[in-house]
């Protein structure tokens, strides 16, 4: 299986990985440029195939084998994250790993129901007595563009619905979340998914442009700056692309509201994730008449925060 290179030192042709919350380099991974990603993009074209023809079914076993992996090594994932991200593991066991746990078991056993053949009625004349069905098939080769804020969900997590349908997938992580899908190609290369079914290409800007250029179909979240990009990209291709960018998010509170409750929300969904969070409350619109003591409880709130590094991560419990 191709996948960006990994090594515990940084170099001057890698791109180094910083736990933000220590301000360590604890790795440094490849910056793949064109050619290797179209090398990566050949290997899984040839591959498609190969995963289409085993059906659901045997897509789902390799699936379910990797949600056994991803419970066997949870602790693994979880510091994983946390290492590149700088977020505490309560957090991220909750965010991320209950969601992979989740999202391999779903797309597994319903992909055949998403996907599958459905009858279609006509009142047409001209198609009495015929057939009609529709008919779903994979798109080929689907290109993944992914955040750093979510790793996991945001990343590896638009790659599991693309499997489960029978393409083969190439993930771009960002640059400086890298780890994470490094680690998941790992995961399902012990998991029996055939080589150049799932691979990552690790990089920058330019890896990701490199990649909307040969796929068949591209996932990007990220900022709506750089969603244009894609987009643009992607229709001089014609090729669908999704898109899932930033927003402006605003929270109202009204003068009946419980200003309690309203104040922890608004903190809750303001300052989780450091704020890094695509639904994150970026506004308050609040009435007059409530508005000092909302500040006043917010205000409060913000100050008794303390941010920094968790040495030892709790216990994990079985999601």
């Amino acid at each position: 299986m191709s996948a960006g290179a990994v090594s515990e030192a940084p170099t001057v042709a890698g791109i180094p990985v910083e736990n933000p919350a220590t301000g360590e380099t604890i790795a440094t991974v490849a910056d793949l440029g064109p050619d290797q990603v179209r090398a990566m993009a050949a290997l899984a074209r040839e591959a498609q195939p190969v995963w289409e023809a085993i059906g659901f079914a045997g897509r789902a076993e390799v699936l379910l084998a990797a949600r056994r992996w991803m419970l066997a090594n949870a602790e693994r994932v979880v510091t994983t994250i946390v290492g590149e991200t700088g977020r505490p593991a309560d957090e991220t066991q909750l965010a991320e790993l209950t969601y992979g746990l989740s999202a391999l078991e779903f797309w597994a056993k319903t992909a055949p129901d998403y996907l599958g053949d459905e009858p279609i009625e006509s009142a047409s004349p001209f198609l009495r007595g015929r057939r009609l069905l529709v008919r779903y098939a994979p798109l080929g080769v689907v290109g993944v563009i992914g955040p750093w804020n979510y790793p996991f969900n945001n990343s590896f997590g638009d790659c599991i619905p693309a499997l489960a349908a029978g393409n083969t997938v190439i993930l771009k992580p960002s640059e400086i979340t890298p780890l994470t899908g490094l680690l998941m190609a790992e995961m399902l290369k012990e998991c029996g998914i055939p080589d150049g079914v799932f691979q990552v290409a690790t990089g920058r800007g330019e890896t990701g442009a490199a990649l909307i250029a040969e796929v068949d179909m591209i996932m990007f979240t990220g900022s709506t700056r750089t969603g244009r990009k894609v987009a643009l990209a992607a229709a001089e291709r014609l090729i669908p692309c999704s898109l899932e960018l930033g927003g402006k998010d605003p929270m109202i509170v009204l003068s009946d509201a419980d200003l309690e409750r309203a104040a922890n929300m608004a903190v809750q969904w303001s300052m989780a994730n450091s704020g890094q969070i695509c639904m994150s409350v970026e506004r308050v619109y609040v009435e007059e008449a409530v508005y000092d003591q909302f500040v006043s409880k917010v205000v409060t709130k913000v100050n008794r925060l303390r941010q920094g590094r968790r040495c030892r991560a709790p216990a994990l419990a079985q999601p």
